[in-house]
């Protein structure tokens, strides 16, 4: 888990929680696997960060394990501020 603080670059509610998944990568793997994952989250190192739906965060979990994280951009924040369904719990 991460606190919310940590994983929000925009808007958050005010759980103090984040439930997310974590993977460990073989060191062999790790270079084409994060390519694989920022082209499923649609990050493009080479667009400004404004103009992604996600941007790449480097966290702390609360098990000191330091991961990326996927956390939707202003852009993508705003919009389901306004037209998203908010899920109560669960995934």
């Amino acid at each position: 888990m991460l606190d919310a603080e940590a994983a929000a670059d925009g808007p958050s509610s005010s759980a103090r929680t984040v439930v997310v998944e974590r993977m460990d990568i073989k060191p062999g793997l790790y270079r084409s696997t994060l390519a694989n994952l920022d082209k499923s989250e649609r990050f493009n190192l080479s667009k400004p960060l404004a103009d992604q739906n996600y941007n790449r965060k480097l966290v702390t979990d609360r098990d000191g394990k330091r991961s990326w994280a996927y956390v939707g951009a202003s852009k993508i924040s705003n919009y389901l501020v306004k037209n998203g369904i908010r899920v109560i719990c669960g995934d």
